[in-house]
């Protein structure tokens, strides 16, 4: 299915938001967060959210500044 990954187009052939997290080497990262749809899905929903074609995966990863 073809997914828009912060902003962008991406192919992706598994089902749920774990998958993609697993696939774009992001499952590790502390501090994520992950909305789709302009929905940020809990932590503890990842392993069961089912992504659908067309779907707008935005993730966010924390920076450091000052």
């Amino acid at each position: 299915m073809i997914l828009k990954l912060n902003e962008l187009p991406f192919e992706f052939q598994g089902k749920t938001l774990i998958e993609l997290l697993e696939e774009v080497s992001l499952l590790d990262f502390k501090g994520i967060a992950v909305a789709v749809n302009e929905e940020v899905v809990a932590k503890n929903n990842w392993k069961l959210f089912e992504l659908k074609e067309n779907d707008m995966v935005m993730i966010i990863k924390p920076a450091q500044g000052g």
